[in-house]
């Protein structure tokens, strides 16, 4: 297996660890704002999405902008596991894309994920990650949209 290979699973196994092990933590987390935080929106979303209910339809839609569908579509694959793990999960996969972009052009960039926004993104489950991979996978530049 090469090496950038090996290096992106590792971050984003590791990334995606502490993301689910600090959910775990978070036994106020209550409501809308669930265990998968950022990403909650589009699992709730898109199992309304396989269930035949309208995803706006919720009562937090009145105090908070929900995302649009397409959030909700890549959610799809992760949306029958729990909110903790698929929030895990989401935000490994997204930390592993971006290493692996980023390690094309050496080490160095790597740095980016002991940066206090990187760190704030894993707290809260956010589409960081997934979107600055976009700008380093050609292939990934309609997940913005999202």
């Amino acid at each position: 297996m090469p090496r950038r290979v090996r290096i992106s699973l590792l971050i984003g196994i590791i990334s995606g660890l502490f993301c689910w092990v600090g959910s775990r933590g978070r036994p106020e987390v209550t409501g809308w704002a669930n265990r998968a935080g950022d990403f909650g929106w589009a699992i709730l979303a898109a199992q309304d999405l396989c269930n035949g209910r309208d995803p706006y339809d919720r009562p937090f839609a009145r105090e908070v902008v929900p995302y649009p569908i397409p959030a909700a579509l890549l959610a799809l694959p992760v949306s029958w596991l729990r909110h903790d793990l698929a929030g895990a999960l989401f935000f490994g996969l997204s930390s592993a894309l971006l290493a692996a972009g980023l390690l094309r052009k050496g080490n160095g960039a790597l740095w980016v994920f002991l940066s206090y926004p990187y760190f704030a993104a894993l707290q809260n489950t956010q589409w960081a990650p997934l979107v600055m991979a976009a700008a380093v996978h050609p292939l990934l530049l309609p997940v913005p949209l999202a």
